[in-house]
This record gives C-alpha cells, structure tokens and sequence, in this order.
C-alpha cells in the first residue's frame, strides 16, 4: 500500500473529521507548519497542512529523485516535512563535510522508529541494530566490537570464503546461461545466492553455510530480509509521522512480531551449531566473524550475537546483490568497458587463474567500474538518515536538536561541477584518485568518488569486506564471461525496480554470456 492510499482511506478521512477537535487541530498545524524556533533551511515546495511533504513523497518517482529536483529549485540544503518530523536534506559534498564529519558528535545519531529498534533489533539495551543505534558509549562499544573483526588484515583471512563462493557463482551461471540459451536468462537468482551464501559464510564460516540455489531457508532469509528493510521505508512509518493519528492507521506490530521469531529462530540455530564446533575444537574451525566474536569477546550474550548476525547479513546481501546486479546492467549497455577491463586482466594476470587481492593494484579500470557503479547507483540512496543531538548553528540557519539529516547521494553523486557529464558510466572519470591513493576512506569528502559507504562517524563498518567482495567477484565475471543484451536496445538504467525501496535495484533484465576461459 502506498502513502496516498494509507493517507486517503475512508475510515481515515471519516476519523479525523469525527475526533480532532479545532484544538487539536491548530496545534498540530503549529507544529509541523512553523519551525520550532529561529531561521530554519528554506521549505521544499508543496507542503501542505498536517502532512507536511508527505503526498509529495507519493510521486511516480524515486524519494532521492524528488529530493534532487527540489535541490535545484531552493539549493542544496533544505527542510522537509515529514508529518510532525523535521527534515533537513543535504544535497552536496559541502554540507555533508560541514555537518556529518566536522560536527560528528551532534549529527551522529539516529531517529527511527521505537517498532524498528524494540521489536526488529530486540530493544537498544540488547544492541538495537548497530547501524540505527543512537550514537553514545554503547554504539562506541559496538563499533569497536565489529570493527576488529572487519579491518583490511581481517578481510585477507577472509579471502577463500569470498574466491569459493565466486566459483560457485561462475559455475551457477554457466548451467542457467545454458538453459537460458533462447532467450537469455536474468542473473538476480545466481547473484542473490553470491551475495546471501557469502555473507553468511563470512559470519559463520563455508561449512554452516553452504546452500544450493533451491534451498527453502535460503529462500526464506531472502524474504526476512526483504522484510526487514521495507520497515525502513517511510510508507511504513505513517504512525511515526503523524502520531495523533495513530489509532486510525492499522499497527504491523504481530506482523513484525512474526517476522522476529523466524530470522531469530535461523540465526540462534546457526549460532548454536557454531559453537558446538567451536566447544568440541576451535582450532578446527575457519576464521569467520563469529569465531572473532566469540574468542575475544567472551561475556558477549547470544542475542546481541545473532542480532549482530542478523544485521550483517541483512546489509550485506542486499547492498552487494544491488551493486552487482546493476554493475550487469551497467556492462550489457557498454561491451567497450568490458573489453578494456578483459585486456587489463589478460596483460597483468593471464588466463590461467582469476584475479585475486594481489591483482588489485594493476587492475585500476576494474575498481573505477566500481566506483562508477557505486556513484550511479548506490545502495542506499538517501543512506542512513542520521539524527541531531543537540541545537547547532550552521551559517546563518538554526538546526534544532532531534533533526533528521538525509544525505542525498542521488544529488551528490550527480553534481556536475565534480562529475562532468554526471548521467554517463565513465570508469576513466576514477583512475587519477585511484593512482593518488590507496585506501579511499583516508581522503576527503570532496576527493572520494563516491558515498555510498555513508560518510563521518556513520562509516559502514564493513567498507573493507565490501569492497573486496565487490572486487573479487567483478574480476571473476569480466575474466570469464563477456556479458551481451539479448537485443539491440540498451538496458533501461534510469528507473529502480521498487521506487519507494530503502535500496537501490535495477528492473529485471536477461542477458547473454559468451565463454571466454574455463571456470577454475
């Protein structure tokens, strides 16, 4: 159901003219029309009493699009209205430096939904999600809990996890490529086992977590999953934007309920068989996430194990299933890009092995294919929101404490004073930040080339893993395969398959692919 349907429903409508009261009424008007106090960023068009800007959100667009448009309208920081929620949008690479990194410790925090923290992440007390946990001692604690286990060193011993599942991958698209020879097949299937099968071995180990294609409860953590972020959509927090309407808008509280007891009942039986093993012998057991959890973190309790679990895997497999699946889109429409990243692979590593972490340096074109895919398309598009703590002045603008901040990435990665000809896929546009530097994350906001990994204090924990999971499986596919359209008309980029999603993902789509080596 969309916003205009839960904001337009008869009993809706029928409730607030029978029970608000002029009183009411007002006050409410005062709140969500007026800023609290002092000079607030200007108001993005169209808003309207009691909802603010939330039937603008209703629009045959994506949110982030929306956003963008209005940037160009009043400037690159603005409020939004969100029923009773104050908004402020940042839409270039300015203010995120000024706000999320020069003021990490006021615009740190966050501000979802009690439903989200107390019922999905098992209240704040218990870890709350690590990503939407308010910024404080304890997320500290956490981030530091999951940080040891995800640095660069961290990641190499996690490399024959990530090079086993990609030669599952590359031998699961060879058999779908095969009956698929007519009219070509859909790669979402094959990519989504990747990214779910490698994540949880990543946090589990190889040998919990091997999954056929078919395999019912890899089919059923991909639906929890798909549940879990659709929480975060704002069609589903109406009671949270207009709570004096809340008994009038129906409560997915068992829902959510439900949802809860069966991704707790896989994670507790997965962290049950592991440390079975890691009790009868832990010298036996793979390095993997949890074997770190467990052996440096011994008074760490089972539910903020799992909930940690869960998180994980709920980021991981969607963020890198969504890349990958527009990086294909990306390669159908441009076989020059395909040729030029197959001759780097064959001058500096051959045909006698796929490219490994070892290769990453002379293989540039690759990670700037990357990059370009994050910028074009990045998971998230409006990220996480983040949340003030405390009243702050910026410029001449006042921004009250308990604000949300909206990073647009969709505006940001399409500033056309950083990224001439910004609606192209130019790889090349990369290489000289590649050349000038190592490691991305020790360079400023304004030389990264992208900030799909959010930016500041917020900085996904896992960018090293990400990066090498994206990495590892790119120069697979491009050593192996060539990838082609099934027709002469270009895959259509410029729309996501679920305009209101959380994440980002390309319309389904078929393709081709022509052998060039044998799988290892």
């Amino acid at each position: 159901m969309d916003l205009q349907q839960k904001l337009t429903n008869d009993t809706v409508i029928a409730g607030v003219v029978g029970t608000v009261g002029a009183y009411l009424t007002y006050k409410l008007y005062k709140t969500i029309s007026q800023p609290s106090e002092g000079n607030m960023p200007p108001i993005a068009p169209g808003r309207q009493p009691f909802v603010g800007h939330l039937l603008q959100m209703n629009q045959p667009i994506p949110p982030q699009k929306v956003f963008s448009k209005w940037a160009k309208e009043v400037g690159p920081v603005y409020t939004v209205h969100m029923g009773t929620k104050r908004w402020i949008i940042l839409n270039n690479t300015e203010s995120v430096r000024d706000l999320i990194v020069n003021r990490g410790a006021i615009y740190s925090s966050r501000d979802l939904s009690p439903l989200l923290v107390d019922i999905l992440f098992h209240g704040v007390e218990n870890g709350g999600g690590l990503p939407f946990f308010p910024y404080g001692k304890e997320w500290r604690y956490l981030r530091r809990l999951t940080h040891a286990s995800l640095l660069k060193r961290k990641v190499d011993s996690y490399q024959h996890i990530l090079e086993d599942r990609r030669l599952d991958f590359l031998k699961n698209l060879e058999e779908a490529n095969k009956a698929g020879a007519e009219e070509g097949f859909c790669m979402n299937t094959q990519i989504e086992h990747l990214a779910m099968t490698t994540v949880l071995s990543i946090v589990y180990g190889g040998e919990l977590c091997y999954y056929d294609t078919n395999n019912p409860d890899l089919h059923a953590i991909y639906a929890q999953t798909s549940e879990s972020t659709a929480v975060l959509q704002p069609s589903e927090q109406i009671r949270e934007f207009l709570p004096i309407f809340s008994f009038l808008i129906p409560s997915r509280v068992k829902q959510y309920e439900g949802l809860v007891k069966r991704t707790d009942t896989f994670h507790g039986n997965l962290l049950k068989q592991f440390k079975e093993k890691m009790a009868k012998n832990p010298d036996n057991v793979e390095n993997c996430f949890m074997k770190d959890m467990l052996t440096e973190n011994s008074d760490i309790t089972d539910l903020r194990l799992s909930d940690l679990a869960m998180v994980f895997v709920a980021a991981g497999s969607d963020t890198t299933s969504g890349t990958l699946q527009w990086l294909v889109a990306a390669l159908a429409n441009h076989p020059e890009v395909q040729d030029r990243a197959y001759a780097d692979i064959l001058e500096n590593v051959g045909k006698d092995r796929l490219p490994g972490p070892e290769d990453e340096e002379n293989l540039p074109y690759i990670k700037g294919i990357l990059f370009e895919t994050l910028r074009l398309h990045p998971p998230a598009p409006l990220s996480v929101p983040h949340c003030t703590t405390e009243d702050d002045v910026y410029g001449d603008w006042i921004i009250p404490k308990g604000t949300t901040i909206v990073m647009n990435l969709d505006s940001i990665h399409r500033d056309p004073t950083r990224y001439p000809q910004p609606d192209k896929f130019l790889p090349e546009r990369h290489l000289e930040f590649i050349k000038n530097s190592k490691n991305q994350t020790s360079q400023s906001v304004e030389d990264r080339p992208h900030l799909s990994f959010s930016s500041g204090r917020r900085m996904c924990v896992g960018i090293h893993l990400a990066e090498r999971s994206l990495f590892t499986t790119a120069t697979g596919l491009l050593a192996t395969y060539r990838i082609e359209r099934v027709s002469e008309e270009l895959i259509d980029v410029s729309i996501q398959r679920d305009i209101y999603g959380v994440t980002s993902n390309p319309v389904p789509h078929n393709v081709r692919l022509v052998r060039r080596v044998p799988i290892a």
